[in-house]
């Protein structure tokens, strides 16, 4: 990976009902408010394609969370597709 860009693993994202989902945050090394996306999957947060395209946006300035779906992989709750 690049060292211009940031990486956060193990993140864990707490949602209304008291689930928490699972994450890893991809962000530009340099600076403190990036526009951000949201990636939601029931693939992991360690898909190599997904990676791939973090490693992308995060070259443009983007900061980018990627979560693994309730119920798939470290997340809690029930998966539902």
């Amino acid at each position: 990976m690049a060292p211009t860009i940031r990486v956060r693993l193990d993140l864990k994202i707490p949602m209304r009902d008291g689930v928490e989902l699972h994450a890893a945050l991809y962000h530009p090394a340099k600076g403190t408010r990036f526009p951000v996306l949201l990636i939601r999957s029931p693939y992991g947060t360690e898909f190599p394609r997904y990676v791939s395209w973090m490693e992308r946006f995060v070259e443009r300035g983007y900061a980018v969370l990627m979560q693994d779906c309730r119920g798939r992989y470290q997340s809690e709750g029930v998966f539902e597709p």
